[in-house]
This record gives C-alpha cells, structure tokens and sequence, in this order.
C-alpha cells in the first residue's frame, strides 16, 4: 500500500522509475525543483485516509499524513528549521468544507508553518482528477497568489529561511511546480517541496 522509493534523481529527488531513468528536470537544471514525494500511492488505505480528512472532517488523521510527511522533511531540511507551507485548497472546498486539510496536516508536523501562498481570488474550480496532464498544467497556472495579509517586511525575514511547500499528492508536479515557481519569482530563493504520495 505504501511503498517507499529508494532510487531518486540526484538533482530533484523525483522518484526514478529505475537506475537508469534521466529525469525531465535535467534538461534545464536551473528551472528544476527539489521535490520529495515520501511514499506511492496505489492503495486504498491511503486513499481512504485521505477522504476521510478532506471529505468527511477527520482532522484528527491529519497525523498520519503529518507522520509520513516528517520522512521527506528530514531528508531535505536538515537544519530542522525550515519554515513549512501548505498548499492551499480552493476557495470553493474551503468554504464547502470549514477548513483546509493541509493546513491541519501543518498542525500535526508541529513545525513552524506559514500561510505565505494563497488561492488567488480568481481561481476557477476545475476537478483536477479529471483533467489530463496539459490540463492540469494550464489549470494550475495563476492559481495561487502571494498572501497579501502578510506585510513586506515578515515576508523580507521569512525570505531568510529555507521554505518547504507540503502537499498531500503529486500526479502531475503541476500544483507544487505552480508553487514554488511562484515563491521563486517573488524572491524566495531556498524553496523546496514534499508530498506524502505521489502517482505515476
């Protein structure tokens, strides 16, 4: 159910298919993106862990995902202060639903965590998972937006900072890419990314 990968790029530690796979982001290793998702998904008990959580209001879960997320952030944060991230629902599920799941899975790592990024107030609700991999892409542009309750100056100290985006699952990178090109672009130089699952 939740299989560990072992063999990552070396440059943005993707999950390799095998040893000899050359990763996308070598072709312009400048653009690319340390992204560390921790575990498969290809199961029903991450699935439903995740449903629970996001469609029937168990935060209390928020742990396990937390458990599993902490894996990818001692690989990549070494110095144990990195300040975390989540990316942010829609404004259609939040307002659906009261909350935002990964801000409740930021709760459970018990680490520093900031709201830094947003939903930008024009996002249009488009399911994802029923997009192909194009769509995804163009859907996620101009999604998210720096948070503009957040004044220059906390956003000048916390540029100081190594800054990890945490997600719950990557199928395409769009979202997280979406992210940390957005973070990068507004003078965040040190930016990083981990999922729990990701599915190739």
């Amino acid at each position: 159910m939740l299989d560990n990968y072992l063999d990552r790029c070396p440059v943005c530690h993707y999950p390799r298919v095998d040893n000899i796979y050359r990763c996308d982001c070598q072709k312009d290793k400048e653009k690319s993106f340390i992204v560390h998702p921790v575990s498969r998904y290809e199961g029903r008990l991450s699935y439903s862990i995740m449903d629970s959580i996001k469609f029937h209001g168990h935060k209390e879960l928020a742990f396990v995902v937390a458990m599993y997320l902490e894996k990818g952030l001692s690989s990549l944060d070494i110095k144990d202060d990195a300040i975390i991230v989540p990316v942010p629902c829609s404004l259609k599920r939040l307002e659906t639903y009261g909350f935002d799941h990964m801000v409740e899975v930021a709760k459970a790592i018990k680490r520093p965590y900031k709201q830094i990024i947003v939903r930008a107030s024009s996002d249009e609700v488009l399911q994802q998972k029923k997009l192909d991999k194009k769509g995804r892409i163009a859907s996620s542009n101009n999604k998210f937006e720096i948070n503009t309750k957040i004044s220059d100056k906390q956003l000048e100290e916390y540029k100081k900072h190594q800054i990890v985006v945490i997600d719950d699952i990557i199928t395409t990178k769009s979202t997280m890419l979406s992210c940390l090109k957005l973070l990068r672009e507004n003078g965040f130089e040190n930016v990083l990314g981990v999922s729990w699952l990701c599915e190739l």
